[in-house]
């Protein structure tokens, strides 16, 4: 099973990479036996959202050290609580500006 999360997850994680949306993600995934697509496709999920918030928060920073409004893409799937561009851009700003 150890195997087949880590080809799920990475298939999560390159999803995120990719720019697509996590739920847009469908099963099945190949080579993994029909009882394990649901947990499969939880860790795809889990995955690729954790990666999303990661690039996001990156891309927050970096927006941060560049002096940039912390302003989020409008069509982000997270906007609103739980920005993780705006929320680590700000972060950011208050550390540098400390």
């Amino acid at each position: 099973m150890e195997a087949e999360f880590e080809k799920c997850c990475g298939l999560g994680t390159s999803w995120a990479l990719e720019g697509l949306k996590c739920e847009k993600f469908t099963g099945p995934v190949s080579g993994v036996p029909t009882v394990e697509q649901g947990l499969c496709l939880e860790a795809v999920d889990i995955c690729c959202i954790r990666t999303y918030h990661e690039e996001q928060c990156k891309k927050g920073k970096l927006d941060a050290h560049a002096g940039l409004a912390c302003v989020s893409d409008t069509k982000s799937k997270y906007s609103g609580p739980g920005d993780y561009h705006r929320d680590c851009c700000e972060a950011c700003k208050l550390g540098v500006l400390i």
